[in-house]
């Protein structure tokens, strides 16, 4: 037994020469620290000549593991014995994760720049699969059904009072058909329109709307927009149109509602509703009529296809570990339809491909975990 400060000094003059190991053993309530030499001299002469014996280490030994981008703790057997093991974070080969990014970003360039479910998502599944082939984990797919809307045709939203105006999809006007849950084509023509004021956030504000309207009101930063879209559905609405006010904040501001509005819709359930959105173009003009009283009419059509489509997660659990202590790591592997997905959640994903990897080399090089460790890779995240 030797005290920490002269086991910390002999280490100083020895650096090549001697390791040490800390068990807390438990006397009369109180915990006290011990440490013991363990000689790790890789000069098999020196060691004979030495006469030096591996001393028995009797105790708990706690490895904590700062993960990637969350910390894991592994707890080990008290009557188990068990060498230092690095730390993870320190294990992370960075090349090995980039490369990896690198790879993810070329399968979506052969399904038009995207891994979305039904583009390059697959292909995804099928790479991280062939990195854990050989690896001590039981590698698995869940499959399940995921509704699916495409627009089979250019949707149209026009002005027809107090003018006539047709509005231009794409740079004018959005429209999002993960509100409607029935395909084929739907006309509505001369719809009154109504404003709904304070950005719809309160049942006050729905409270004289005419039912079979097109309920038109600017996205607001007092609430979100589940709720207002929630509103419009209760007061039965015909369909939605959204704007941004010009913000005094200028540009960013208007940027920071557009995006949270977005970031909200993707979570939104079918509801029957349609919603036509002015990204950039304002129509402060009808709002100004709409204020007056003034009569505005709108006219808007669409045609979806409307389908169920077979996605898959995937999950890999260690054959190692106790099975009723489970640490577990997810992050969703699918991609926007409209990109790659490298850092939402490409990143994430391949992050915890590196953890999985690391934990199985170290598993095979003798660290002895305790716990079990589950990864997920999720699919349909981006379709809410």
């Amino acid at each position: 037994k030797i005290d920490p400060s002269t086991m910390k000094a002999f280490e100083d003059q020895n650096p090549s020469s001697y390791q040490y190991e800390w068990k807390r053993v438990k006397s009369d309530g109180q915990q006290r620290e011990e440490a013991s030499f363990l000689d790790h001299r890789i000069n098999n002469q020196k060691r004979k000549r030495n006469g030096l014996k591996l001393a028995i280490i009797i105790g708990i030994v706690v490895l904590l593991v700062a993960g990637l981008t969350v910390g894991m703790i592994f707890v080990f057997r008290d009557s188990e014995v068990v060498r230092p093991v690095p730390n993870l974070k320190d294990m992370v080969n960075m090349d090995r994760v980039m490369n990896s990014l690198r790879d993810l970003e070329n399968i979506s360039l052969s399904y038009n720049n995207s891994r979305a479910v039904e583009t390059g998502y697959n292909a995804s599944i099928e790479y991280i699969e062939s990195q854990l082939a050989g690896k001590d984990y039981n590698v698995s797919r869940q499959y399940f059904d995921v509704m699916m809307k495409k627009l089979k045709s250019t949707p149209t939203l026009s002005l027809t009072q107090p003018y006539a105006f047709n509005f231009a999809y794409g740079t004018q006007f959005e429209f999002f058909p993960e509100d409607v849950a029935s395909s084929g084509s739907q006309s509505f023509p001369n719809v009154p329109v109504s404003a709904v004021e304070n950005g719809g956030c309160s049942q006050e504000n729905f409270a004289e709307f005419p039912a079979g309207n097109i309920a038109m009101y600017a996205i607001s930063t007092k609430c979100n927009f589940r709720t207002a879209y929630q509103l419009a559905v209760g007061a039965q609405a015909k369909a939605v149109v959204l704007f941004v006010y010009p913000a005094a904040a200028g540009q960013a501001l208007m940027a920071a509602q557009v995006e949270s509005y977005l970031d909200q819709k993707r979570s939104q359930q079918a509801d029957g509703i349609p919603i036509f959105f002015f990204r950039t173009f304002l129509p402060l003009d009808i709002w100004t009529f709409l204020l007056e009283k003034q009569p505005v009419t709108m006219s808007f059509t669409f045609d979806l296809d409307v389908y169920n489509t077979k996605t898959m997660n995937l999950f890999a659990e260690s054959n190692w570990g106790q099975s009723d202590s489970i640490v577990f790591y997810g992050s969703h592997l699918d991609s926007v339809l409209a990109g790659p997905g490298i850092n939402d959640d490409g990143s994430g994903s391949m992050s915890n491909l590196e953890l999985a990897k690391i934990l199985d080399e170290n598993q095979k090089n003798g660290a002895k975990y305790i716990n079990k460790v589950r990864f997920g890779w999720w699919g349909a995240e981006e379709l809410g």
